[in-house]
């Protein structure tokens, strides 16, 4: 299904199964396009997903977040419960005059 809407999907991995995937950054559609990388650790019988971890990028292939969730559950409508989240937002500080990048 998700090869269907467009994701890449890879399960040749001992970290579980990934999922690349681009859309809206917010479920509104606002704040631009984001690619997200997810990574589903395992699928139970119940259909549970443990150890899920999302890494979303921004339109410059920035590392914007990072979610990682212990369990998700599907709930109808494109829409997930995750528990015992932790979630990482990375800013971008602008650089001084004169600054060489990085």
């Amino acid at each position: 299904r998700l090869e269907a809407l467009g994701a890449t999907v890879s399960a040749e991995f001992r970290s579980g199964v990934w999922v690349k995937d681009r859309g809206p950054a917010r479920p509104d559609g606002s704040g631009g396009e984001v690619t997200r990388f997810v990574n589903v650790g395992s699928l139970q019988p119940d259909q549970t997903i443990r150890s899920l971890r999302i890494y979303e990028f921004d339109a410059d292939y920035r590392l914007s977040s990072i979610r990682v969730a212990q369990q998700a559950r599907y709930q109808g409508h494109q829409s997930w419960e995750l528990d015992d989240v932790t979630e990482t937002h990375f800013i971008e500080f602008p650089r001084k005059a004169g600054a060489a990048a990085p």
